[in-house]
């Protein structure tokens, strides 16, 4: 009888760690509010907020609109431009200035990255009634890239993480989880309403954070309970 109230005991002080551990990512200038409540508030249209994890806690800062994304390489960069309804393109651009910039594809380049040892990059864009995004491979080889389209979306891609060997992809609407290039809807019209989601930040199923406009998000995956909070100010 003893042994079972210490397991009991311990089994609850690990979750009521767990619910702190949470908590505490929050920053403090931030409170808990619902949908209707921050699309009513005057600093929503102003403000959007960016997440990430710097050792081990979880940071938010005002960001503004991202237009480029770069991949390095010992020899140059590729740079991807999005320039919403008026177009971006992928290129390379040398580190030698005597050669020329290589243009690779036509497009709104949203972010590029290595995924197990291989090159990816993601398109997209939302405008009008536009509102598509794909996900290509990037090959290359001297002075030249191919890509392979591997997929598309049902909307323009915004977000984007790897966890555990899967890309974590937020839309305009839904957000999708990829493994083994099969693509599934994690959680339909999380992102209605003009939340327009920029950067995940992930500790685990239970804590999936997202930056967004005019707050950040806590997304539990295992209750698929989402909460909201804005910035006191």
């Amino acid at each position: 009888m003893k042994i079972m109230s210490v397991l009991l005991i311990l089994l609850g002080s690990i979750g009521l760690t767990s619910c702190s551990h949470t908590n505490s990512q929050i920053p403090n200038e931030f409170i808990e509010t619902n949908l209707r409540h921050l699309k009513d508030d005057e600093g929503y249209q102003l403000n959007k907020f960016g997440v990430k994890f710097t050792d081990g806690k979880l940071e938010v800062n005002k960001v503004g609109e991202l237009h480029k994304c770069e991949y390095q390489f010992s020899d140059g960069k590729l740079l991807g431009i999005d320039r919403g309804e008026w177009g971006g393109q992928l290129c390379f651009i040398p580190t030698d200035t005597a050669k020329k910039t290589l243009k690779i594809k036509e497009g709104n380049i949203k972010f590029i990255f290595s995924f197990k040892n291989k090159l990816y990059f993601i398109e997209g864009l939302a405008h009008s009634t536009t509102n598509t995004g794909s996900l290509y491979k990037l090959y290359s080889s001297i002075n030249s890239f191919v890509f392979k389209k591997i997929m598309d979306f049902d909307g323009a891609p915004e977000a984007f993480a790897v966890y555990q060997n899967k890309l974590l992809i937020a839309t305009h609407i839904n957000f999708y989880s990829i493994e083994n290039f099969k693509q599934v809807v994690i959680y339909k019209n999380i992102f209605r309403n003009g939340l327009y989601p920029n950067s995940i930040a992930i500790i685990d199923d239970k804590n999936i954070f997202f930056g967004m406009q005019g707050a950040i998000a806590k997304l539990d995956l295992w209750e698929k309970n989402l909460k909201f909070y804005k910035n006191k100010g």
